[in-house]
């Protein structure tokens, strides 16, 4: 069952940061939150490990998966694959833990593997095929491309 969510277009993001780790998150405006990442704003993960460079974007129209959003899962699922590939220990966001020293509680633990359950299911294997790679730069402005751009040079 999956109803549409008022057309609401929404970015899943993954931004390497340092120390080898990763932060993946979702948002509706990409620029004003790489601002935030990249500046003195963001999530606890990033301002405890800074981002070094933006390394992927998925764009996704939001939906509803049973009464789940879309979004909530694909950015679960991005999350849990790079968990997979590079250790649980070096992902935060996405249900994965806020800060360096979080565990998952128990309810985002059950989340991460409901929603692992549900990438080799029908609507779950369309999620994931609804997902569109693009380049970040065509979703920031000049100004926050270039002060990503300058501190990522240091």
């Amino acid at each position: 069952m999956m109803d549409k969510i008022a057309e609401k277009t929404c970015f899943i993001y993954v931004l390497r940061l340092n120390f080898e780790r990763w932060y993946i998150g979702c948002t509706t405006n990409f620029d004003q939150r790489m601002k935030s990442h990249f500046g003195k704003g963001g999530a606890v993960a990033t301002k405890e490990c800074p981002p070094i460079f933006i390394h992927k974007v998925f764009m996704l129209d939001d939906y509803r998966i049973r009464t789940t959003p879309a979004r909530q899962v694909a950015e679960v699922l991005v999350a849990n694959s790079y968990a997979i590939r590079y250790g649980y220990e070096k992902v935060r966001g996405a249900k994965h833990g806020k800060g360096w020293q979080d565990l998952p509680s128990k309810n985002n633990l059950r989340d991460i593997k409901r929603f692992q359950k549900w990438k080799t299911i029908d609507y779950g294997q369309e999620l994931m095929s609804n997902l569109v790679e693009v380049d970040p730069k065509t979703l920031l402005s000049d100004k926050t491309l270039n002060k990503i751009e300058n501190l990522t040079r240091k």
